[in-house]
């Protein structure tokens, strides 16, 4: 949780001020301002929404959308989701000069779209090791969705190698004398319970489950395979 909050702020902070330094080049604010003539004229307007609203729309946005892209699995609906906002920056900017009011929406508009593209590419990078690692594992094995929260991290996946330590109990008293051919399986899992409960209590240890799987044996029995052979 913490890298994603520091990564919107850096994100939030960054589109907000490299929009802010653009703004005082004479040369872009010209260009914003002939570009929103053709949706609302200026020249017919009576009011002007003030710039300080504009870092505020700016610092909104660029947080927002630097947040929902960062913690998302699927960052394509995150661009379908900005590419509709600047359309309706646009349409609300054509509203307000329908009542006389001049809404100037580029400003807001590059703050959402630098914000999307630099989380975009943040985590891209971020995440190419993971995700090089999870295609080559479980490309084939899980769904398009399941493998995008692997590589998010969702999933907790862990490629390394690893060693642990662990103890078997085998028991071969069934095929030595029979039990699994000649007992019924009632019988032979009341008789494999007990050896399983006297080996815990010989050894010191406890069982951690008392469910007993019985695979009765299918190999013909040492009798009948001695009346064959005869």
């Amino acid at each position: 949780m913490k890298r994603p909050l520091i990564a919107t702020l850096v994100i939030g902070i960054f589109a907000v001020v490299v929009v802010s330094a653009l703004q005082l080049i004479p040369q872009v604010a010209q260009f914003e301002s002939r570009a929103a003539d053709y949706i609302s004229s200026y020249t017919s307007t009576t009011r002007i929404v003030p710039k300080q609203w504009q870092y505020v729309f700016m610092s909104v946005l660029g947080f927002g959308i630097a947040a929902l892209t960062v913690t998302t699995v699927r960052r394509g609906r995150i661009g379908l989701l900005v590419v509709g906002l600047l359309i309706e920056l646009a349409a609300v900017t054509w509203i307000c000069g329908l009542y006389s009011v001049f809404f100037q929406p580029f400003p807001a508009m590059l703050a959402a779209a630098l914000a999307f593209i630099a989380a975009d590419r943040y985590t891209a990078i971020t995440q190419r090791g993971r995700s090089v690692t999870a295609r080559g594992f479980f490309s084939d094995r899980l769904s398009k969705e399941q493998l995008q929260r692997v590589i998010s991290g969702d999933i907790a996946f862990d490629s390394e190698a690893k060693t642990y330590e662990a103890t078997v109990v085998v028991c071969d008293v069934a095929n030595k004398y029979d039990l699994a051919d000649d007992c019924e399986p009632p019988v032979f899992g009341r008789i494999t319970e007990d050896f399983i409960n006297r080996v815990y209590s010989n050894c010191g240890c406890r069982r951690r489950s008392r469910a007993v799987w019985i695979s009765r044996s299918r190999r013909p029995s040492r009798r009948q395979s001695g009346s064959g052979g005869a």
